[in-house]
């Protein structure tokens, strides 16, 4: 458990953060990238889904109130599902 511990440390010092703006134009700029979805996790964090529908590329980032963004997670294969849903 110790080792899971220490692993799972390791990936979460090695996340690239940066300021909100700087991430959002990486993503157009090198991934073409957009947002499509965005949600609140407790009382201050924010998460954002971007994808490319052409590359099918995505990618999640969460948002600190300091406005500092950090990568969750990336990926290829993004589908978009029409469930006729509206919040």
């Amino acid at each position: 458990m110790t080792f899971l511990y220490a692993l799972l440390l390791q990936v979460q010092l090695a996340q690239p953060c940066e300021a909100h703006d700087s991430m959002v134009a990486r993503l157009s700029q090198i991934y073409g990238e957009s947002r499509i979805g965005i949600g609140v996790s407790g009382p201050r964090v924010v998460f954002e889904i971007f994808a490319n529908p052409l590359s099918k590329t995505w990618t999640i980032i969460r948002t600190s109130p300091s406005g500092i963004s950090c990568l969750v997670a990336t990926g290829f294969g993004w589908e978009m599902d029409e469930i006729g849903i509206s919040i």
